[in-house]
């Protein structure tokens, strides 16, 4: 869109016109949402009440798409739509989007920010005075905010009504807990989800909760496998007992009849959303409903002989079901017996998530036709509609309890999801009357410029009113607003259409359909297009200062991956060269590659040396979850060393040791991974690495050997900010020609010190086993066919901000602490292992120990870690190292 085609892509200089955050995710939503929407409306409001606004250039994370959106709707109603399209033309011909917005609207991105936080200052906080807190009008149950969590929601009455089931990430992964309907206490904890292929995602914002009749179990959906499946848990033990796939695309909103015999859920099939039920005795799934309109959210009747249901279709009834115009969301009430389906007039907006009353005489849902999302009652014996909620953000997914006085939901508030429940359950507007309008709702815009400051924007850059040639010629190049053929958007150059022909687009969509109104299929045409294409360089704690050019291409599904490496220096045969081959289209993805690299040496006897590495690789992956994979690979390798200087220049003459070798190469290795990351590293979950590795007997020239060894870490956070980590590893090797295991230092340690009077070997450079961190120590301190180390990490919160003005201006902020204790030992056969002495004082041996600390910072594009370690044998304690390093941790 922004660089138009390919070539464009290549050799534009406006590629180095780089968009901020809020800008490039701000647009994706405006444009699609075609401005504003009523939801993030929410979320703004919201944020600006509370005082928790971003400033602009600060900007991350889902804010950067609200506050965007925000943003770019100020823009387009104060200075004019065209100002979108003005705003990335003058910044790419500046390659500066600050100047390219100063000439557009007069303002720096600053200045922006300032203005436009404070025209939703003058239209949010009014509002205080309108709507309420949830917590003033309902007894509030979780705290996000003291937790740790950033949502509990969908909460569901047992039918005892003395807990409450939800969902929670208080602690980080998503689960289901269990609640004390009087005080919030802490039950239990039933379901832990995500961190297993059988429980992937538990769906907590689309989907909800039910109990059954007894109050012993509860139905909700979850990924597994990579497909939703209905799962039964019984509360007391924590033990799912049944767990149904029915194959179909996705699963939401499961509801237990009355007589706990069936249960009603929404499904998705053949991209058709529809009511399924289920007979949990005779074992058999039914359709309820079989049209192309989306039904969501059902809720039984007392009785079990209806259920109510939120859908788009019509509210009128309809002979054809196959083709027919999508409405937004509507409340029905389908009769179980016979199928019909009638409508319930309730007003206007978009109404969902309704809940059927004990009594069976009032339907609770949610509305949002005055701009927020409250709770309405809907009386079915005097038929009349009323609010129960005034609230300022939004309030979601209500619960009756058993008697039908309280009311429990979650509602939005400072940022995040928390449950209430609310007692008194009263009109919140007078008969007859709606609650007020929000500033969206009513259609109200941001104030329009005055016309002088539309004027002194025109002349606020210096070539502003008078562009400049490029300007002119680049102006309309790259974006099109139509093709001049078929009146269609040409694709093939980047689109970048206004708001004011979206309907034109929308229409020119419909052309795309067959008479019988099928959509036209066409056959995929490959096509690959640069991902990037950059010089780049780095560091190395062997080979020191690298660079090296990259293309990286893909084509737009991301099915296949093309990655070029290249070095040109003076010749072919004394440059670099890699490619990679990787095809992702199916469920195993698999790779091909070649390399032709030189790398130079000084050995241990300050012999200049040059290794021609060069060899064919291939790879396979599959998953069977989304946290655990089987990865193969088989790799041809061969190596030619050459010294480049003559025996007779040297001091101490030394006979040369040419060593050619060849070596295939395979690897198995089972992985799981379902870890959280924080700033500069891992901060929950667990994860693992098993390997076995084969290089058989090919030629003299080849290496052979087998080797296995295993990699466990496992995080624990707590307190919202601190966290443990450990892990332990450990392997072996045998064979002709063993593997090496080198202990000591830390990973890409900046000037390491080394031990090298054995590592310059071919055997030992390129297929050895390199292990850290062993801090107190330096690289290839210790090796043998066998090794074990143990780390373990206490993280904590260190510095918040730190600000340097001279003589560079910079600031650290999140600045981590760590302490640790390292402990390891690589060992031969033999040789007798020793791990402890206790002669005449007790001591570590074969073991090697040492304890510190450290700091870590992330400095954007990279983090940086710095370490002091003291070599420990129990006995005696050396003097500290410092390690500065650069990666994120273990």
């Amino acid at each position: 869109m922004l660089y138009g085609n390919i070539l464009h892509s290549l050799f534009s200089p406006q590629t180095l016109f780089n968009l901020p955050l809020w800008f490039s995710e701000g647009y994706a939503e405006f444009s699609s949402r075609f401005g504003m929407d009523y939801q993030g409306d929410m979320v703004l409001r919201d944020a600006t009440v509370n005082n928790y606004l971003v400033p602009l250039p600060y900007l991350g994370g889902y804010l950067a798409y609200k506050e965007g959106q925000s943003v770019l709707t100020y823009v387009t109603q104060r200075y004019g739509e065209e100002k979108i399209h003005e705003i990335l033309t003058r910044g790419r011909g500046k390659l500066s989007f600050n100047d390219g917005l100063k000439a557009a609207i007069g303002l720096t991105e600053e200045q922006l920010n300032e203005e436009w936080q404070m025209a939703l200052k003058k239209i949010y906080w009014p509002e205080l005075a309108k709507r309420k807190l949830p917590k003033e009008f309902a007894k509030q149950l979780t705290f996000h905010d003291k937790d740790g969590s950033f949502f509990n929601e969908k909460p569901v009455f047992s039918p005892q009504a003395d807990r409450l089931a939800l969902f929670s990430d208080r602690r980080d992964y998503t689960e289901i807990l269990v609640i004390s309907t009087i005080d919030g206490r802490l039950i239990d904890r039933v379901v832990k989800g995500e961190r297993s292929g059988d429980l992937e995602s538990l769906h907590s914002y689309v989907s909800g909760l039910s109990w059954s009749p007894d109050g012993k179990s509860l139905a909700f959906i979850s990924k597994s496998q990579g497909k939703d499946a209905l799962y039964l848990v019984n509360v007391e033990k924590k033990k799912i007992y049944q767990k149904h796939k029915f194959g179909l695309a996705a699963m939401f909103s499961p509801a237990w009849s009355p007589d706990g015999n069936r249960i009603v859920f929404a499904g998705v099939k053949e991209g058709k959303q529809d009511l399924y039920l289920y007979n949990l005795e005779t074992k058999k799934l039914g359709k309820l409903t079989d049209d192309i309109y989306t039904d969501a959210d059902p809720s039984w009747s007392p009785n079990g002989d209806r259920l109510v249901f939120a859908s788009d279709r019509p509210s009128h009834k309809e002979s054809d079901t196959t083709s027919s115009k999508h409405g937004q969301s509507e409340l029905f009430i389908l009769e179980i017996a016979s199928q019909e389906i009638k409508h319930l007039p309730l007003g206007s907006g978009i109404n969902r998530q309704p809940a059927w009353s004990p009594k069976g005489d009032k339907i609770a849902f949610v509305s949002n036709r005055n701009g927020i999302d409250n709770i309405y009652i809907h009386d079915l014996d005097s038929n009349q509609t009323y609010p129960v909620t005034n609230v300022l953000t939004g309030c979601f997914n209500p619960s009756w309890s058993k008697e039908g006085d309280q009311i429990a939901f979650s509602s939005f508030y400072k940022g995040g999801w928390d449950v209430f429940v609310m007692k008194e359950i009263r009109p919140q507007a007078e008969e007859g009357k709606e609650l007020e309008l929000t500033s969206f709702q009513k259609g109200e815009t941001f104030e329009p410029a005055p016309l002088a400051l539309h004027k002194d924007t025109l002349s606020s850059g210096a070539d502003t009113s008078t562009p400049s040639k490029e300007e002119k010629r680049s102006e309309f190049t790259s974006y099109v607003f139509k093709s001049k053929e078929e009146g269609k958007p040409d694709t093939s150059r980047g689109v970048f259409d206004t708001l004011a022909h979206r309907d034109t687009l929308l229409q020119d969509t419909l052309a795309y359909r067959e008479p019988s109104g099928e959509f036209k299929k066409y056959r995929y045409k490959l096509k690959f297009t640069p991902d990037l294409v950059a010089g780049a360089f780095g560091y190395d704690p062997f080979f020191g200062l690298r660079g090296q050019s990259f293309l990286a291409l893909s084509d737009i599904m991301g099915n296949h991956n093309l990655l070029v490496a290249l070095d040109l220096y003076r010749s072919l045969d004394q440059s670099n060269l890699q490619f990679y081959y990787n095809y992702a289209a199916k469920r195993t993805d698999y790779s091909l590659g070649g390399l032709y690299t030189n790398y130079l040496y000084i050995d241990e006897k300050d012999r200049l040396f040059k290794d021609r590495v060069f060899g064919i690789l291939s790879g396979a992956s599959r998953p069977f979850s989304k946290f655990l994979r089987l990865d193969w690979s088989l790799s041809f390798i061969g190596i030619d060393r050459e010294y480049e200087l003559d025996n007779e220049f040297l001091a101490n003459p030394l006979p040369f040791l040419t060593d050619n070798r060849k070596i295939l190469y395979s690897d198995i290795s089972l992985v799981k991974d379902n870890v959280l990351w924080g700033i500069t590293g891992p901060i929950n979950g667990n994860r693992y690495k098993l390997t076995f590795e084969y290089a058989p007997q090919t030629a003299k020239s080849g290496i052979a050997f087998r080797s296995a060894w295993l990699d466990y870490r496992r995080y624990f956070h707590f307190a919202r900010r601190f966290n443990f980590a450990f892990r332990i590893t450990g392997g072996s090797s045998w064979g002709r020609d063993p593997r090496r295991f080198f202990l000591g230092g830390i990973s890409n340690w900046i000037a390491p010190d080394f031990v090298d009077d054995q590592i310059y070997s071919i055997r030992n450079l390129y297929f050895s086993g390199f292990v850290t961190p062993l801090r107190g120590f330096d690289y290839f301190e210790f090796s043998g066919k066998n090794f074990g180390l143990f780390n373990f990490e206490f993280r904590y919160p260190f510095i918040e901000r730190l600000a340097f003005s001279f003589p560079l201006s910079l600031t650290l902020s999140r600045v981590t602490g760590v302490w640790f204790i390292d402990a390891g030992s690589a060992w031969d056969e033999n040789r007798h292992f020793k791990g402890v002495s206790t002669a005449d004082k007790t001591r570590l041996e074969d073991i090697h120990s040492s304890f510190g600390f450290g700091a870590r910072a992330n400095l954007g594009f990279l983090i940086l870690r710095f370490d002091t370690a003291w070599a420990t044998d129990l006995a005696s304690v050396n003097k500290p190292r410092y390690y500065f390093s650069l990666g994120a941790d273990f």
